[in-house]
């Protein structure tokens, strides 16, 4: 999920269909609230690649247990 997610922005903000991406890294994040009553949900954090065009950049993608995920934008 978090893959299409970062490949659909940029191929929307690239204009760009045959944009592809990959995974770089992931990381599970914990906060330090996990016990109580307002604690927020478990995310997970991925590093995406994406390329087409003659374009690459890198996307952090945010994604929550249960819920959905959000690109934001990375560096070129």
């Amino acid at each position: 999920m978090a893959m299409q997610t970062a490949q659909r922005r940029a191929q929307f903000e690239w204009n760009c269909p045959a944009a592809t991406a990959q995974v770089l890294s992931q990381e599970m994040m914990t906060s330090p609230l996990q016990y109580t009553r307002f604690a927020p949900p478990q995310r997970a954090e991925y590093t995406v690649g994406v390329a087409g065009c003659g374009q690459r950049q890198t996307y952090l993608v945010i994604c929550t247990d249960g819920g959905g995920c959000v690109a934001a934008a990375g560096r070129p």
